[in-house]
């Protein structure tokens, strides 16, 4: 793992970052990061993990970016595609969705919804 340069102490599984995330958007960036922490708890099959992984490092690409503001467009985008994946956990519609995937999901969706 390495550690997005950021007071937010957010850290990012996959990438070197060493930007800033974009002014007003760390407790969104926060948010992907506890999504791609927990990932593996959520009991979602491999293919929805790889997706859920890819959506989220591409938001938290999307919020590093040196060269731009971040597009909002993307990020509600990816908000509600993780939001999709999400929401049968929490509800507790997934094969491996226990208890505690339900409430980590629940967690994940209020942070992800209170985010920007």
């Amino acid at each position: 793992m390495t550690s997005v340069g950021s007071n937010s102490g957010i850290v990012h599984q996959d990438n070197t970052v060493g930007d800033q995330i974009a002014p007003g958007f760390e407790t969104f960036a926060r948010a992907l990061v506890d999504v791609l922490r927990q990932l593996p708890a959520y009991g979602l099959p491999a293919e929805d993990q790889q997706d859920v992984q890819a959506v989220a490092e591409e938001a938290l690409d999307e919020l590093t970016r040196p060269d731009a503001d971040p597009e909002r467009g993307k990020l509600r985008r990816a908000r509600a595609a993780l939001l999709g994946f999400l929401t049968p956990v929490a509800a507790g519609a997934g094969a491996g969705a226990g208890e505690g995937a339900r409430e980590l999901a629940r967690q994940a969706i209020e942070q992800l919804g209170s985010a920007f």
